[in-house]
């Protein structure tokens, strides 16, 4: 709200290491933000509070860039974006939510991307089953004609097959 005072809890991020001991100690950093001069983030704890009052001159919407480092060697990193809205009343708040499009977007294209790429895939295993299956029943259609033919089967011998002496064909 507008009316914050200095060390308002803003909100608070929330990290956790697999790691146990000193390598499973966290620290949070304010990375970026759009005020500096408003917010802080706890170094042990993640909490973000302001650092004084909020004035009219604030801009409405602060975004803040908070990385999360373990102890650990090598120390790893997370990174997290934290959209405020300074507002009095929650539709003037939800308002101001409405506005953060660029994230949206961004999961819109990757959404839209995920889509066509199952589609893709599905279309591509669909042909390829059609394919294998229509070639599985043209080859049995066929083993079956000439199995069924009522033609004679008159035996091929090949010209000039000579006997075991050598002497004549048959």
């Amino acid at each position: 709200p507008r009316s914050a005072d200095v060390g308002y809890l803003v909100t608070k991020v929330v990290a956790v290491d697999v790691d146990s001991g000193q390598n499973a100690w966290l620290s949070y950093k304010l990375q970026k933000a759009t005020d500096r001069a408003l917010f802080e983030v706890g170094l042990q704890n993640g909490e973000i509070r302001t650092i004084r009052q909020v004035t009219d001159k604030d801009a409405v919407k602060q975004r803040l860039t908070v990385i999360v480092e373990d102890n650990g060697q090598p120390s790893r990193s997370a990174t997290v974006i934290v959209n405020v809205a300074v507002a009095d009343s929650f539709p003037e708040m939800l308002s101001e939510f409405t506005d953060f499009t660029h994230d949206k977007e961004y999961n819109d294209n990757l959404t839209f991307y995920l889509v066509l790429a199952l589609a893709v895939v599905s279309f591509l295993f669909i042909t390829c089953l059609v394919v294998i299956i229509s070639v599985k029943i043209y080859r049995w259609r066929q083993s079956r004609i000439l199995y069924h033919s009522n033609l004679p089967v008159i035996p091929y011998y090949p010209p000039r097959y000579s006997d075991t002496l050598g002497t004549g064909t048959l």
